[in-house]
């Protein structure tokens, strides 16, 4: 599962704006920063919707989670 800290730096990665990450995976960027801060878990929800976004497998995820870290 993807947690904070590897949806941070996939928006790095992907030298994206909040807002443009909001708009990619169909969020608000509220959600989006608070997500980022720590201050809402990601959703199962939000999880697919990244997923879907960005074509990750759960090999792509792990490695977010520890570039991430």
């Amino acid at each position: 599962m993807l947690t904070n800290r590897g949806f941070r730096y996939l928006r790095f990665r992907e030298r994206l704006t909040q807002r443009q990450f909001g708009a990619r995976i169909g969020v608000s960027v509220a959600l989006v920063d608070k997500i980022e801060c720590g201050k809402r878990p990601i959703s199962a929800r939000t999880h697919r919707l990244v997923r879907a976004a960005f074509g990750l497998t759960d090999a792509k995820i792990n490695e977010l989670e520890e570039r991430g870290a």
